[in-house]
């Protein structure tokens, strides 16, 4: 066996012992398939703006369990949620949210893709770095504009991250 092969077996060892002990166990859910399906499908399509209507929607589950589903993903750290901004915060709680992995090893490793799409990786490993930092981040797009990352610190947009 080759060394890739060998690590991405311990990522793929890795990435459902987490599924099984941290979510499954301590959240006492029953259903492995539902929560490998949302998992695998927020890894596909991590960096887009999504809301969790329309991904219950695409993978025909109840928008109650996707809800719950990706908070119990968010608290396991596995996932960080980035919000589009807005001053208004309404608005902010209401628009597309997107989804980063804490660890871009199973983006490569579990979400099916037929290239690597370098792009959105990068853009994963700075979001990663901001948060690490402590940084308060939101992603702004709206009808003419768009933006990575916008950083703020306080009352103040003090930060714009494009990743390129």
């Amino acid at each position: 066996m080759l060394e890739e092969d060998l690590k991405k077996e311990e990522l793929l060892s890795y990435f459902h012992t987490i599924l099984l002990r941290d979510i499954m166990g301590r959240y006492k859910l029953r259903n492995y398939d539902i929560l490998l399906i949302l998992v695998e499908y927020l890894l596909k399509n991590d960096t887009n703006q999504n809301n969790i209507h329309s991904i219950s929607k695409a993978l025909s589950i109840r928008y109650e369990t996707t809800h719950d589903y990706i908070d119990y993903l968010k608290q396991v750290y596995f996932f960080f949620e980035v919000r589009n901004f807005h001053y208004s915060l309404k608005k902010q709680l209401v628009s597309d949210i997107k989804f980063y992995a804490l660890d871009t090893g199973f983006v490569n490793s579990v979400a099916f893709s037929f290239s690597e799409n370098i792009g959105r990786l990068y853009e994963n490993v700075v979001c990663n770095a901001l948060i690490r930092k402590g940084r308060q981040i939101f992603f702004f797009r709206d009808a003419t504009h768009e933006c990575d990352f916008i950083v703020k610190e306080g009352n103040k947009i003090t930060k714009a991250v494009q990743v390129c």
